[in-house]
């Protein structure tokens, strides 16, 4: 099978994923209890008036009128496939608790998630090899010795912990009992767009708590693979023709890539998903953490939906980017399914 094939592959692949996600969330809403049933009710309820038979019919009316409204007295069969339509045309509903509709409030929440994301992620792809890669190739002195001890207090601090430390040393410095020489609030202000100055100059605490964890994977991956070749015989070839410590990384680093590339995917996915509401929350931004946070709070069904399906498309679509990245890198990967 070729290149080209297995990357088609791939493709359908991502794309069957995407569509079982989406009936794994209309599963999650036929299957079980409308949350909105008891609400709408009471609300009925409350407005209807009469003897104790009209005011049974007038809520069965409105309660038929909640049902139809919401599609819930069709055959799940068609609620399915108006499901999958709505899905693939984005049409995803309307969110109470942000009074829009839901991909208008993904949309603008998410370019305050990226404006952290995207510098914290080449600042630790980047860095972090390289910062490994030094360390590898000057074992045993004390810039290892503390490189290495910086990696497992990296993986110990919780970001949380980081997050708040930061808030209070640079929120008020302290220089003499009752006065401060510093105050600066982090939070991102009302009124403050993605592409605010302000905005992202509010960026650099939560860039700061996100690439801790981040860098310390990509150090220690770094400094593993280049120790691990160090001594190789490519490496001694490569030093035989003149190259000096760059050089080696560079040859290192090409040969390792698909491995290299698919643990920064996994770390990368496994740190954010956990960390931007953690982030989100102590530096209070109106990011995508954020709002699945006032999603889960509110039980706004829609918009937790959104948000949940949108975290699965973007862990396939990344996952699929890594695979034809890795068939690029390195082609003979797919040999094992030819």
């Amino acid at each position: 099978m070729s290149v080209r094939a297995l990357a088609a592959r791939r493709v359908v692949l991502a794309v069957l994923s995407v569509y079982l996600v989406f009936t794994l969330s209309f599963a999650f809403v036929a299957l079980t209890p409308d949350p909105n049933t008891g609400s709408v009710r009471f609300a009925a309820a409350s407005s209807c008036s009469g003897t104790s038979e009209e005011r049974a019919e007038c809520i069965e009316r409105k309660m038929a009128a909640y049902r139809q409204a919401n599609n819930l007295d069709e055959p799940v069969v068609e609620r399915y496939v108006d499901w999958l339509v709505a899905m693939s045309t984005l049409e995803w509903g309307a969110s109470a608790e942000a009074r829009s509709e839901v991909l208008t409030a993904i949309r603008a929440s998410v370019p305050y998630t990226l404006l952290y994301v995207v510098p914290s992620m080449l600042l630790s792809a980047a860095g972090g090899l390289a910062a490994g890669a030094y360390l590898a190739l000057n074992p045993g002195g004390t810039v290892d010795r503390v490189g290495t001890a910086a990696t497992y207090l990296g993986f110990g601090l919780p970001n949380f912990w980081i997050a708040a430390f930061l808030l209070a040393v640079v929120g008020k410095a302290y220089v003499l009992p009752g006065s401060y020489i510093l105050s600066w609030d982090p939070r991102v202000q009302p009124g403050m767009g993605p592409m605010d100055p302000g905005t992202w100059a509010r960026m650099v605490m939560p860039v700061a708590v996100l690439s801790t964890t981040l860098f310390a994977n990509q150090l220690r991956h770094g400094r593993a693979e280049v120790l691990e070749h160090a001594g190789s015989e490519l490496v001694k070839m490569v030093r035989s023709k003149g190259f000096g410590d760059r050089g080696v990384t560079r040859h290192v680093f090409r040969m390792t890539a698909p491995l290299l590339l698919s643990l920064f995917v996994v770390d990368l996915f496994g740190v954010i998903l956990v960390n931007i509401f953690v982030i989100e929350y102590v530096f209070d931004m109106p990011g995508f953490g954020s709002l699945s946070l006032r999603a889960i709070k509110n039980r706004d069904v829609p918009l937790l939906l959104g948000t949940t399906m949108v975290v699965a498309i973007v862990g396939i679509a990344g996952n699929l980017l890594k695979d034809l990245a890795t068939l690029a890198l390195d082609p003979r990967v797919g040999d094992g399914e030819r």
